[in-house]
């Protein structure tokens, strides 16, 4: 009864209604993105998301590279045996599915250049041509808003 009291009210109301000035969640997930991103957190993981690995060609390995200039980190597919590359790993869900997304440690090679951030960021990579992807250091995406509660 309680509903239809509110679509009624609602009718009759000039202007916005308590329910009609509220977005009102109908389910579904946070929303995965449309286009290449690249996480980069304080402990030195960065995170490729699904969209991302495909348009890397799903390599086994990725070299990381950094322009001072432009304060891009640069990433392109490599080998398992290529020098100086990151092994990367596949993200799961708990029930131990492909999420698509992957994974690397890069702490030291974010260190030895000090771009270690000192919080976690999303970046949009953007594809520069030559099979190299990039991300500006000074563009980092909104934050979402956490999955866990406010006591975290």
């Amino acid at each position: 009864m309680v509903l239809a009291e509110a679509e009624q009210a609602a009718s009759e109301h000039d202007g916005p209604t308590p329910v009609s000035r509220f977005d009102w969640f109908e389910g579904g997930t946070r929303g995965a993105r449309s286009f290449p991103t690249c996480s980069l957190t304080k402990s030195g993981s960065m995170t490729l998301n699904d969209v991302a690995v495909q348009a890397l060609g799903d390599p086994p390995a990725i070299r990381v590279g950094y322009d001072a200039q432009q304060g891009q980190i640069g990433l392109r597919a490599s080998l398992r045996d290529e020098a100086g590359a990151i092994l990367l790993r596949p993200s799961r869900t708990p029930e131990g599915a492909d999420t698509g997304s992957r994974s690397m440690y890069a702490r030291a090679v974010l260190a030895y250049y000090g771009v270690l951030p000192d919080e976690n960021h999303t970046f949009r990579l953007d594809d520069i041509g030559g099979g190299v992807f990039a991300l500006s250091l000074n563009e980092p995406l909104p934050k979402s808003r956490s999955r866990r509660g406010a006591a975290g």
